[in-house]
């Protein structure tokens, strides 16, 4: 749903990412950044300050896309980086869904819920990109929109409680359809 923002916003970070790989920054140092922050935000939930872990979570989505621009522009694009990525942000999501329910603000099923919709989602790519199909853009919630989501609910939950709770339904509900659309995508392409 956000893909075509992506990559405005690697259009614009292109520059920076020139400078780093010009720098010897590493892609995957970058990637591990994002999960140190990820670690990061999962104890701001936990010890309860909102406002912050939704400004970590923000930032972890900007590194994310960060992470592959500076991959590109120092052509260090490699199987392994892309695989470091897709685990790394799997961890992501993981942590920053269990500072939530660690921190009350999600109820432990619906985190649970919300975590399942979101490995299903990345599992149904994974599972079609080790068949050679490429994506990028396919369903209505990929990382991004549940970043942000979870980002928006933290910020919301400062003024209605149980905001949280219905960004987990959200984010669950919203995952299965993402999976419906990528298999309905993979079957159109003549089911591999």
């Amino acid at each position: 749903m956000l893909s075509k923002l992506r990559e405005r916003y690697e259009q614009l970070v292109t520059p920076l990412s020139v400078k780093a790989a010009k720098l010897g920054v590493s892609p995957n140092a970058i990637t591990l950044l994002g999960l140190v922050l990820s670690v990061a935000c999962a104890y701001t939930f936990y010890t309860r300050l909102l406002a912050l872990g939704a400004l970590l979570i923000m930032v972890v989505g900007a590194i994310d896309a960060f992470d592959g621009a500076v991959a590109r522009a120092s052509g260090k694009v490699t199987r392994f980086g892309s695989v470091l990525d897709s685990v790394l942000d799997r961890y992501t999501e993981y942590l920053i869904l269990a500072g939530l329910v660690l921190g009350g603000f999600i109820d432990a099923f619906l985190g649970f819920f919300a975590f399942f919709g979101m490995v299903m989602v990345s599992y149904v790519r994974a599972k079609a990109e080790g068949f050679g199909l490429k994506w990028r853009g396919v369903g209505i919630v990929e990382r991004q929109e549940r970043l942000i989501l979870l980002a928006i609910g933290a910020v919301v939950t400062t003024t209605y409680h149980d905001a949280l709770n219905h960004i987990a339904i959200v984010i669950g509900v919203l995952s299965q359809v993402t999976v419906v659309q990528r298999l309905i995508y993979v079957r159109s392409k003549g089911g591999l």
